[in-house]
């Protein structure tokens, strides 16, 4: 799946943090905090856990006595849904900063640049990360989402346009340029060309 809930999400960036405080002790701390109706919201799958690993691995600075502290955050800003991950360490050079989203990642910045770009992928340019920092001062993250509405999504109210959707998200997500007709995707077809030929469709990415 490569949607999941808000929970699921924020469980699998728990599971992950337990397993690095046994390797980094008491290098640093953590918080998860999420307004409660966030939680059975979906969202895009592994969001959430490559922002707090790049900040376990390069916000840490091992020459000062406090321990890094990182902060986890879900919430909704109007129809869209919100995460943020901010720590205290010792931040992001403005050179690298102005650059990180665009150019070729190097490794510190390769997580941070696959979570921006799939998350555009799946809902446009309106939406991904931003970042904020300042050297010895610390990094926020904000991951911006599209907000569904109960079984609804908020760019897409009615069924065919949320079966469309999730066509579109297969095909975002499949790798090769290949379509992947699911079920919605199959009863999109059938409702507006109807049964007689093999459903086919064309890649948004530019595939077959």
């Amino acid at each position: 799946r490569s949607i999941i809930t808000v929970r699921e999400e924020l469980e699998h960036v728990r599971n992950y943090l337990i397993i690095q405080k046994m390797r980094f002790k008491d290098l640093f701390t953590y918080e998860i905090e999420a307004q409660e109706e966030t939680l059975e919201e979906r969202t895009v799958k592994l969001i959430v856990q490559p922002l707090v690993e790049n900040a376990i691995n390069h916000a840490i600075d091992q020459t000062q006595p406090e321990a890094l502290h990182i902060i986890i955050k879900a919430f909704f800003q109007g129809d869209d849904l919100l995460f943020t991950v901010e720590d205290d360490g010792i931040g992001i050079s403005p050179e690298i900063l102005e650059n990180i989203l665009t150019s070729p990642a190097g490794r510190s910045g390769i997580g941070i640049k696959n979570v921006h770009e799939r998350i555009q992928l799946t809902f446009g340019p309106s939406y991904g990360l931003q970042i904020e920092s300042e050297e010895d001062e610390g990094t926020l993250v904000t991951i911006r989402l599209p907000r569904y509405h109960g079984e609804e999504k908020t760019r897409g109210s009615s069924v065919q346009e949320r079966s469309a959707w999730d066509a579109t998200l297969h095909c975002n997500f499949c790798g090769d340029g290949t379509m992947r007709i699911g079920i919605a995707a199959l009863w999109l077809w059938y409702g507006n060309r109807g049964a007689g030929s093999p459903a086919r469709s064309r890649c948004s990415a530019g595939g077959r």
